[in-house]
């Protein structure tokens, strides 16, 4: 039989057989649909595991003078916030102590001298204002609870006398910002650690190397880079562990819906062995036979897989706002008929090799 005739046959059976084509076509739609929801959903945990990576508290960089010898210019933060990889920059002090002015006696805090723009520190305010000038300054919120002062203000001084009135009080954006109290910065005071925010973690590297060759190191051991260097390294395992567990899911359910399909088609052709063996009886041969059942098998797991794949991407643009490449969906169809119709392949040859005398004998 021709390619043609054999298709149109095919096509035909199909139609004439709809109990086993619904079962072959919605179990391969099954199979697909479970396979592109699954591509979708692993997507958007993908993306959610790089959104999560990609907070400031990862990206950002501190250098920290370890000897106090002055390696860390005044300007450096300047300079290196400048750079379009960088979001933000702020040198910062010694950490030193303060109290609440009004109350000698009382708790003592930990304070430090920040030299950066007020409104470009990783803080949020909760009371007040920002500070305006070199005589104001802002509490984190646990720091004037200990300090005992309310929203309405106060002030603080240190061991040299120096004093400053709170303005208001923040919460700290992340980890890695500036804590408890934040002093204006006053010349000449040395620059303690220099810390760097990157635009976004593949810069990371790059801001680093760009920010530690502004300092002036002498020698080993002279500068301290504090970063989250597992950031990168933790989210690229958290995603293989996601894909991993993807692999074996769709590898499970792809084995699954394959082995059904053989077994389905084995029960067609048991069930339809008359059938056939009219049609080697009527001079078709073995090769017809077994390509009328492959055909057959072809164009309805293709139809079923199709629609799978449709559906999935239905279901994964309205489930996680995700669509699905369709390159790979296009792998997945051709991946899932082929297997599906090798697992046809021992029905096939068992329709085609039967005798067809003996089955018209025992109709």
């Amino acid at each position: 039989m021709r390619s043609r005739a054999v298709l149109l046959e095919a096509w035909r059976t199909a139609l004439s057989s709809r109990a086993f084509s619904v079962l072959f076509a919605g179990l391969t739609a099954a199979v697909v649909l479970a396979i592109t929801m699954l591509t979708a959903q692993v997507e958007a945990q993908r993306e959610s595991v790089r959104a999560a990576f990609e907070q400031e508290r990862f990206r950002t960089v501190s250098l920290v003078d370890s000897h106090d010898k002055g390696v860390l210019p005044a300007t450096m933060h300047a300079r290196v916030g400048s750079l379009s990889t960088v979001t933000r920059a702020w040198s910062s002090s010694e950490s030193f102590e303060v109290w609440n002015g009004a109350l000698a006696d009382g708790a003592r805090v930990s304070a430090q001298m920040v030299d950066a723009r007020w409104d470009r520190l990783p803080l949020t305010l909760t009371t007040g204002r920002l500070p305006a000038g070199p005589g104001e300054v802002l509490a984190e919120d646990g720091s004037a609870t200990a300090l005992g002062v309310d929203e309405t203000g106060g002030w603080v001084e240190d061991a040299t006398g120096r004093a400053w009135s709170i303005v208001g009080t923040f919460r700290p954006d992340h980890d890695r910002a500036p804590r408890s109290v934040i002093v204006p910065w006053q010349a000449p005071t040395p620059v303690r650690q220099v810390t760097v925010v990157a635009a976004s973690m593949s810069d990371v590297d790059a801001v680093t190397r760009a920010a530690a060759g502004l300092a002036d190191v002498s020698g080993p051991g002279d500068l301290t880079v504090e970063r989250s260097d597992d950031a990168a390294a933790l989210g690229g395992d958290v995603t293989s562990t996601i894909e991993r567990y993807a692999v074996v899911i769709v590898a499970t359910v792809m084995g699954a819906g394959v082995l059904v399909l053989g077994l389905l088609s084995l029960l067609m052709v048991h069930t339809r062995r008359q059938e056939f063996g009219r049609r080697r009886a009527l001079g078709a041969g073995r090769g017809a036979v077994i390509g009328l059942v492959v055909a057959q098998g072809v164009l309805v797991i293709s139809c079923g897989a199709v629609v799978g794949a449709l559906l999935g991407s239905v279901a994964g643009a309205a489930l996680w706002a995700q669509v699905v490449d369709p390159s790979l969906q296009a792998s997945v169809v051709v991946a899932t008929v082929m297997l599906a119709v090798t697992a046809q392949l021992p029905s096939a040859v068992l329709a085609g090799l039967r005798d067809p005398v003996r089955v018209l004998r025992t109709a």
